[in-house]
């Protein structure tokens, strides 16, 4: 397990931030200090907490660390529903943490640092990851459907498909998989059941570079929260 815990320097710098910086609504663009060095230090913890794969990062000590970080950064950005949002959300994004119970499932190692979802306008998205077993490096090309409700997006799993291969961290090949899929042109090795439930995800925080999903509106009650990195 890797971390870094956080000077005292650094704490009472943030602390300060937090009591005397002017909050700038962030859609204007104008530069906010408070919402960076939030962001800088959700970023850093997520990237010290990672294991190589997905379920060793599940540290409660580090789940509330980033409660703390969000919660914060929660109460001093735009106040917006999910359609004000999805213009941002839309695209890539690279995961850096999260504690989701679903992702050690797999009988293998879901590696860490080559997890991603490439939301699409259409009420659409796809999850794809790498998973390294003892025989074979495998790419999972998983689709969901999410639905508007205002506060909160509904969400079912659709298809979760197997192919043979490994990632290289870039966009096009997210974007290529994605689109291959969606139009019918993978030839998967297997598939894997999804659950036949709805679930709830809200993203809490979302800017150009960094986006914050829970599955519940309050971090505090969420049982899974999910860092995401622009890609």
């Amino acid at each position: 397990m890797k971390f870094r815990s956080t000077s005292i320097l650094a704490i009472f710098l943030f602390s300060l931030l937090l009591s005397s910086c002017d909050i700038i609504d962030d859609n204007t663009g104008t530069p906010n200090p408070t919402i960076s060095i939030l962001k800088k230090s959700i970023f850093q913890i997520s990237d010290d907490a990672r294991g190589q794969c997905d379920d060793e990062d599940n540290d409660p000590e580090v789940r509330e660390k980033l409660n703390r970080l969000v919660n914060a950064l929660t109460k001093i950005a735009p106040n917006r529903t999910e359609a004000e949002k999805l213009p941002q959300v839309l695209g890539v994004w690279k995961q850096v943490w999260s504690d989701s119970p679903f992702t050690g499932s797999f009988d293998g190692c879901l590696k860490a640092d080559e997890l991603y979802q490439i939301v699409f306008e259409d009420n659409f998205y796809y999850n794809i990851s790498e998973i390294s077993t003892e025989f074979a490096s495998l790419i999972t090309v998983g689709k969901g459907l999410y639905d508007d409700q205002g506060d909160f997006l509904s969400v079912i799993f659709d298809k979760n498909d197997i192919i043979e291969g490994e990632l290289d961290d870039e966009n096009p090949i997210i974007e290529e998989l994605a689109l291959a899929s969606e139009n019918g042109e993978l030839e998967p090795v297997f598939s894997i059941p999804v659950p036949d439930e709805t679930f709830v995800l809200v993203n809490v925080y979302v800017d150009d570079t960094l986006r914050i999903v829970a599955d519940a509106t309050n971090i505090d009650e969420a049982s899974a929260l999910f860092i995401l990195k622009r890609q």
